[in-house]
């Protein structure tokens, strides 16, 4: 039987040739272990379920906040969030019924009144991804709870400011909330990342390439992210700087910046997208738990941005398989280097060539919203030009070729992976 991490890499590739993946590869799917922990009750019916939420059921946009009262067996898992996202604490030590009638409690005290939501949260829920911020998880589509259809159905039938009754998932009970969207606006930001061992995903596919990430324990990036904010806020004029100098993301190089967001936008950045609007240019945020690490969020000036569209040929790589394997990154990397001197030799066979890989649309984004590797490349380029040698970008080989950005920006799109950044 394939692990947990094999199956759910396995999953999102396919095979043309070689291993390809699809943007969503780093999301949860419904596996049996995202189901409840006591599940008898929807055991029958919930696979069926999730297959007619993402068949039948067009996605909706939710905003949403929850508490969570974990019992002990509970799963680490920060829930709702990406694999290799696991809470810092030990498990709870109360049993399923005492966890049951806590969250009957919170739920009843919620519903009596819905605005004491967010201070119920930080008073009992046992999320430490979400409870300093009201338990909020952001916006975005109804579909990012596909593996869990029984939350989805729960927050749809919410009238906006309404509490749940308890839901139950493998991370424990949950009280959720719907709430009303946010102002439509754009901002910008920039953020320091501090990484620590319970958080991996940055030492993995995201670190700089210049300085490995730190083995750090989670109370000691903690003590370093307070440390580095409160340098911040002393002078927030040089946040590029401090960003380059403590920073462990590979977006340090350009001073930890971000690019230009909608507050509309799903996905991942959700949640800091929301903090970001309560506050003011200039203004830092403490410390949030992310999974990354720990981000320091300052909101940076509205600015005019280079904007960049390409078409590529996209070979992603396994992280986890050996080097020299058919899907490891030195036998992609290969095979990126033999596909771009191939274009280069007759540039018209690019489509085909994409046609076999991967991908036949183009992309379009504005300046800070991908690697900084790629957007690099495309500035050595003239437009029509493509690369003479492939790209790494995270988990991905890309040989690209420079297209005009279409007049007016169409939709922007995140980053590949950014639903789990």
């Amino acid at each position: 039987m394939k692990t947990s991490k094999e199956s759910n890499f396995a999953r999102c590739m396919h095979w043309s040739g070689l291993l390809v993946s699809l943007m969503l590869a780093c999301r949860r799917e419904p596996v049996e272990g995202n189901l409840p922990a006591t599940s008898g009750q929807w055991a029958t019916g919930e696979r069926a379920a999730t297959a007619a939420l993402s068949t039948n059921s067009a996605p909706v946009r939710l905003w949403c906040s929850h508490i969570l009262i974990r019992y002990e067996g509970a799963s680490e898992a920060v829930p709702f969030g990406p694999d290799l996202w696991q809470f810092p604490e030990p498990e709870s030590a109360r049993t399923h019924v005492e966890a049951r009638q806590l969250a009957e409690e919170v739920a009843a005290m919620a519903q009596r009144d819905p605005l004491q939501f967010a201070e119920l949260a930080r008073r009992y829920s046992d999320d430490v991804a979400t409870r300093d911020s009201g338990g909020s998880l952001g916006g975005g589509l109804s579909s990012r709870f596909r593996p869990w259809p029984h939350v989805a159905r729960a927050l749809q039938a919410l009238k906006e400011g309404a509490v749940s009754g308890v839901v139950e998932t493998a991370a424990g009970y949950h009280v959720l909330q719907r709430r009303p969207p946010p102002l439509d606006e754009q901002v910008s930001r920039a953020r320091i990342v501090i990484g620590h061992d319970r958080a991996p995903w940055l030492a993995r596919f995201v670190g700089r390439d210049d300085k490995p990430t730190v083995s750090r324990s989670r109370a000691a990036a903690l003590e370093l992210a307070r440390s580095v904010y409160a340098e911040a806020v002393r002078e927030p004029g040089r946040f590029d700087v401090l960003a380059k100098q403590y920073s462990e993301h590979r977006d340090a190089e350009r001073g930890g910046d971000l690019g230009q967001w909608s507050t509309h936008e799903s996905g991942a950045l959700a949640r800091e997208l929301e903090l970001l609007q309560q506050l003011r240019v200039g203004e830092l945020h403490p410390p949030i738990d992310t999974l990354l690490g720990f981000e320091v969020l300052i909101r940076t000036p509205l600015r005019p941005r280079q904007r960049y569209a390409m078409s590529a040929i996209r070979l992603r790589f396994n992280p986890d398989a050996p080097a020299a394997a058919m899907d490891g990154r030195d036998t992609v990397a290969t095979l990126a280097s033999k596909l771009a001197r191939e274009v280069a030799a007759e540039p018209e066979s690019l489509s085909a060539l994409q046609r076999r890989f991967c991908c036949t649309e183009p992309l379009e984004w504005v300046e800070g919203r991908r690697a900084p590797a790629l957007e690099r490349a495309l500035d050595r380029l003239a437009v029509g030009e493509v690369a003479r040698e492939p790209v790494l970008a995270d988990l991905w080989y890309f040989v690209p070729k420079r297209l005009a950005p279409s007049e007016p920006l169409g939709t922007l799109e995140p980053p590949l992976g950014e639903s789990v950044r």
